[in-house]
C-alpha cells in the first residue's frame, strides 16, 4: 500500500524493510519466502494486452485451486519450507513468533491442498499403478486430514484475518478438500 502512496518507494526495499520489522533477525529468509512465491505469479502482471487489466487481477484463478497447483511442484513448497525454517531460528519469541506462526500454518494449508490434489491427480490418472493406489489413498486422507486442522486453527485465529476477508473466504479452498 506504500506503493500507491508513494509510485517511486523500491518495492524490493519495502518488502525487505517490512520483514526486518516484522520477523526480525528472521527477515532475510522471510523476504525470499515472499520472494520465492512472488516469482511463481510475476508472469501474470505482464501477460496483457496496453488495454486490458493483467490476468494477476482474473479472480477467477485465485478461487480454482487446480489452476494454481498446476504451476507448481514439491520443489515450491520444499524451498519453502527451508525459508520458514532458518526463519524460525531467527525469530525472538512473542510477536516475531506468532507473526511466523500464521504464516507457517497458512503455508502448511496450501502444501496439504496441493498434496492432496496431487494425490487425487494420481489416484485417477490411468498411469497409476494398483499397488500405488493404497500409498496414495493413505497420502489422500493424511494431508486432507491435516488441512482440516489447519483450516479450523486459521478460523479460530480470528486477528490473523481482520481486514482481509479471510474467514468467510475460507469456504472457497474446501473444493479441494470436497473433491478429495
Amino acid at each position: 500500500s506504500k506503493q500507491l502512496w508513494d509510485l517511486d518507494a523500491d518495492a524490493g526495499e519495502l518488502l525487505s524493510r517490512w520483514c526486518r520489522a516484522a520477523f526480525g533477525e528472521g527477515g532475510p529468509h522471510m523476504q525470499r519466502f515472499y520472494l520465492h512465491w512472488a516469482s511463481k505469479w510475476d508472469y501474470l502482471a505482464e501477460q496483457r494486452g496496453p488495454d486490458e487489466p493483467a490476468p494477476l487481477c482474473d479472480m477467477g484463478l485465485w478461487r480454482r485451486s487446480s489452476a494454481q497447483f498446476a504451476r507448481l511442484s514439491t520443489d515450491e513448497f520444499s524451498i519453502s519450507a527451508g525459508h520458514l525454517t532458518e526463519a524460525r531460528k531467527k525469530v525472538k519469541p512473542g510477536k516475531q513468533s506468532e507473526r511466523l506462526a500464521m504464516v507457517e500454518a497458512h503455508f502448511d494449508y496450501g502444501r496439504s491442498l496441493f498434496n492432496s490434489h496431487n494425490a487425487a491427480q494420481k489416484i485417477f490418472s490411468r498411469e497409476t499403478e494398483q499397488d500405488d493406489l493404497k500409498s496414495l489413498l493413505t497420502s489422500l486422507q493424511k494431508n486432507s486430514k491435516r488441512s482440516q486442522e489447519l483450516r479450523r486453527t486459521i478460523e479460530s485465529k480470528k486477528e490473523w484475518s481482520l481486514g482481509a476477508g479471510q474467514q468467510k473466504d475460507l469456504h472457497l479452498y474446501r473444493t479441494t478438500e470436497h473433491k478429495t
